[in-house]
């Protein structure tokens, strides 16, 4: 049975303890298609609740797992990861415009987003599975994938900033501590990308000849530190 939603908006929050009840109670097994900022309209699917062909899925049951999705009409970092990295990587976005002009606001925010993204790139990647207390899986869900978030932080310092040497080192900085505190293989490569795309638009652009030399040096050492996975030399950040 598919759990259809009832109103348009964001999904704020998605209460997996809630879907994980329900489906023991049920005797089911809730795949749930969303994760927390997607925006749906009415009639789009939130979830699907898989039984036996014998079983009965209650009119009861698929509306307590419709309950368990909070909609809203804006997003919120709290729940939404995406949008707090996004939040941080347009002010760093705004900080170079025109109108602004202040790359010391943007390589702060630059500085500031590593922090959350070495947080998370430390953690071993979710099993999107949950298991009721007898050990079977009850619930499959959704999750960010962190490559995304890096790509995005990384492709606004690409896109945006390589007319500000002291951006470029920030996004630089950024590559090389997230590159090396991650744990899975996937967010190394995203990472290994995004230097090789910075270091052909440094390369291609028209921007001082020596600070390019150098950030295209810097840049090396980055990409070669993470592939030797050197150590990261600060704290391991442990999220409760």
């Amino acid at each position: 049975t598919t759990v259809l939603a009832e109103e348009s908006g964001v999904i704020i929050d998605i209460d997996e303890d809630a879907v994980l009840n329900i489906a023991g109670d049920t005797d089911t097994v809730i795949d749930v298609h969303r994760v927390p900022g997607e925006h749906v309209v009415a009639g789009e699917p939130l979830a699907d609740v898989l039984a036996d062909r014998s079983a009965n899925i209650s009119t009861d049951a698929v509306g307590r797992v419709r309950g368990s999705f909070a909609i809203g009409t804006s997003r919120t970092p709290r729940h939404d990861i995406a949008f707090a990295v996004e939040q941080m990587t347009e002010m760093a976005v705004r900080a170079l415009s025109t109108g602004v002009n202040d790359p010391y606001t943007a390589r702060n925010a630059i500085d500031d987003l590593t922090v959350g993204l070495v947080a998370v790139v430390q953690r071993p990647r979710p099993s999107r599975a949950r298991c009721g207390s007898d050990g079977t899986v009850r619930v499959i869900t959704r999750r960010v994938a962190v490559p995304s978030l890096i790509d995005h932080a990384l492709d606004a310092v690409r896109i945006y900033g390589t007319g500000s040497p002291m951006v470029v080192q920030a996004g630089i900085r950024l590559a090389e501590r997230v590159g090396r505190a991650a744990q899975d293989s996937e967010n190394v490569d995203a990472v290994l990308t995004q230097l090789v795309l910075l270091d052909r638009a440094l390369a291609s652009g028209d921007t001082d000849t020596a600070r390019t030399a150098e950030a295209r040096e810097q840049i090396s050492l980055a990409r070669a530190a993470i592939t030797d996975r050197v150590p990261l030399a600060v704290p391991r950040v442990v999220i409760r």
